[in-house]
């Protein structure tokens, strides 16, 4: 018997001398060279006219005194629908359920973490949309349902499974309706939707005392993650000299400048608003992220603060990210069983820590943009609906060889020649407020002058010999929250790893591969042209799939 050595396989993962597990009926479907698929569809709409009852104590004045339970308009409606007519055992959940074969062109997935030839701007994945055939009407009621946001799971196995045995390929949200008389199409989309609103956030009431004037009635309370420097905080009160730098609990404010002079610290109160501190120095109440000075300012009014820490101080990537997703999306937040919370955690030792200062308001999807991508990393949904996360760098190791067998018959088309960028730069530890010369007192320090004054510290490194190979300059830059030099050098030198060398982006249909990659993996593609003869491992930077021919279109990075 063979034994692994300690740390060779993930936590609870069976060696294989002890592994007695049931394979899986879908993956062993999706080996098969001659697979049939078959696709449930599952939607759950608001109908808003459906009566809902609820069985316990209703809100005051519902019912009589003594009486419980109540009735009202409005409630999910679940709506089963399949490509080919399937109906569930009395054992199953659902029981004796029949999905209604009308469904065409069930799925298609088509997402990319590469814009051109360089990463980190990447586009909104693209699922296509269901038809429904309703010309008979049967389903004309569809179209007075609620459908943005509504929840949709695709599932799919062969004729033969039982429920329990099709895989969820697509757990997503629809978008929107549109109906004719002879169809129904709704569009779907990931769960990334939900990080399209705004952030969850209050609002000053502009009542006065610690909600701020009239001029801030409506405004949003600003939010600090993380290490952010020289970031200009609310003045919430004139009168009293309190500013604002969180709404919430915070680790620590580190430093208070007034023109860039630095103001002294009199200690943290439980109350800000009961005293002023002596001329010159400034209160800070962490528990409610505000800030009180004792003297009038001279000019603007700086800081650099350790962020929210209400439920644990965050401070990395990942971390930040998964805070933002889990509790600033109001209603739609995401639940941890709905975030791959190893990936994040990849993410946050591989980047380190950085910070966030949000004074207006923003969508999640820009804040995890701002931190993650300039960072060469990439967040997305799984088709199971989970939110992930990864990082770019040079091809690793392959989880799958794909040979010529396995690709189209139109073969593979070279996309781009990538060539070498000749400068590479990473900007780190910004000034989130820069200040002109003329903005700062002669009584600051040297290091805060030039500090304040560059929105940016920057690394660079620069390839002479690029040149020869590209007349024009080719230039990669990013711009990052960074806190630390450290750890952009060794952004910078992964940098090089990516943009150091000369790439190539292939674009190729292949069959066999159908649900079995995802953007982030590492292929190793053999071909008798372009010089891949001997193999090449690549990156997996687009992944479509497409359900009517059960086909994947991938363009491949290395």
């Amino acid at each position: 018997m063979t034994y692994e050595a300690f740390g060779q396989l993930s936590f609870s993962q069976l060696p294989g001398a002890y592994d007695r597990s049931v394979a899986d009926p879908f993956q062993i479907l999706l080996q098969s060279p001659d697979i049939q698929l078959m696709y449930l569809i599952e939607l759950k709409p608001y109908d808003p006219a459906k009566m809902s009852s609820f069985a316990d104590y209703g809100p005051y004045g519902t019912n009589s005194f003594c009486d419980s339970g109540f009735t009202f308009s409005g409630g999910v409606s679940n709506v089963f629908l399949s490509d080919r007519g399937f109906i569930t055992e009395p054992s199953d959940a659902p029981a004796n359920q029949y999905f209604s074969a009308r469904v065409e062109n069930s799925f298609q997935m088509d997402i990319s973490i590469l814009t051109g030839t360089s990463f980190g701007d990447q586009g909104q994945p693209s699922y296509g949309s269901i038809t429904i055939q309703n010309g008979d009407g049967e389903l004309d009621a569809l179209q007075s349902y609620y459908w943005e946001g509504r929840p949709i799971t695709i599932k799919t196995g062969s004729l033969d499974f039982r429920y329990g045995q099709f895989a969820t390929i697509l757990q997503g949200q629809c978008n929107s309706i549109d109906v004719t008389d002879d169809q129904i199409i709704i569009s779907i989309t990931d769960n990334s939707l939900r990080l399209d609103q705004n952030l969850d956030v209050n609002l000053y009431k502009g009542t006065g005392g610690l909600e701020g004037s009239s001029d801030l009635n409506g405004k949003p309370k600003p939010l600090t993650f993380g290490e952010v420097y020289n970031i200009e905080p609310v003045l919430v009160n004139a009168a009293t000299l309190v500013y604002q730098v969180h709404d919430g609990s915070i680790l620590s404010v580190d430093a208070v400048r007034d023109r860039g002079v630095a103001l002294t610290l009199s200690g943290d109160v439980s109350d800000i608003t009961a005293s002023a501190p002596p001329p010159g120095g400034y209160y800070t109440q962490l528990s409610a992220g505000l800030i009180r000075l004792g003297s009038t300012p001279g000019g603007v009014i700086t800081a650099d603060v350790h962020g929210d820490n209400a439920g644990g101080y965050v401070n990395t990537v990942g971390d930040i990210a998964q805070r933002i997703v889990k509790t600033r999306l109001g209603y739609r937040s995401l639940s941890s069983s709905e975030i791959d919370g190893g990936t994040f955690n990849t993410l946050s030792v591989e980047v380190g820590p950085c910070g966030a200062f949000l004074p207006e308001t923003v969508s999640g999807r820009v804040v995890l943009d701002s931190l993650i991508r300039p960072a060469l990393g990439f967040w997305t949904f799984s088709r199971q609906g989970v939110m992930i996360a990864g990082i770019i760098d040079a091809p690793g190791t392959p989880i799958f060889t794909i040979g010529p067998d396995m690709i189209d018959d139109q073969g593979v088309e070279l996309v781009a020649n990538i060539p070498t960028a000749e400068i590479i730069k990473v900007g780190y530890r910004p000034s989130w407020t820069v200040q002109t010369p003329t903005d700062i007192a002669s009584g600051a320090t040297d290091a805060i002058k030039t500090f304040v004054t560059e929105d940016y510290r920057y690394l660079s490194s620069k390839d002479l010999s690029a040149r020869a190979q590209n007349a024009q300059l080719v230039e990669q830059v990013v711009q990052t929250t960074l806190a630390l030099q450290a750890d952009a050098e060794r952004l910078l030198t992964r940098m090089k790893r990516v943009y150091g060398q000369p790439r190539k982006l292939y674009r190729l249909t292949v069959y066999g591969l159908y649900f079995r990659l995802f953007v982030g993996n590492t292929v190793n593609l053999t071909y008798p042209r372009h010089g891949l003869d001997a193999g090449k491992n690549m990156l997996v930077t687009r992944v479509a799939d497409d359900a009517e021919t059960n086909s994947t279109i991938l363009e491949l990075w290395g």
